[in-house]
């Protein structure tokens, strides 16, 4: 089940099998990338404005044939959102 923070925007850590190279880099847009250490894994982690956002990067993704091995959100904290 979706919640209310998964549709306004929050920041996304997605693992996919591979290797960098140029043209995930030109997919991913903003996104921060991080090659996994020992292993054929990357993380790309950044802020996706709505859940549509998030489908067509999944989507950009598996058009160029990256295997996604997970997708985790990670909600804002309430207490940064009050300061």
């Amino acid at each position: 089940m979706l919640t209310s923070s998964a549709l306004a925007g929050a920041i996304y850590q997605i693992r996919v099998t591979g290797e960098l190279n140029t043209t995930l880099l030109n997919a991913v847009d903003d996104m921060q990338l991080r090659q996994e250490n020992g292993q054929n894994s990357i993380a790309l982690v950044g802020w996706l404005p709505d859940q549509s956002a998030l489908l067509g990067l999944l989507y950009r993704l598996n058009e160029i044939r990256y295997e996604i091995l997970s997708v985790e959100i990670f909600a804002p904290n309430e207490s940064t959102l009050m300061t």
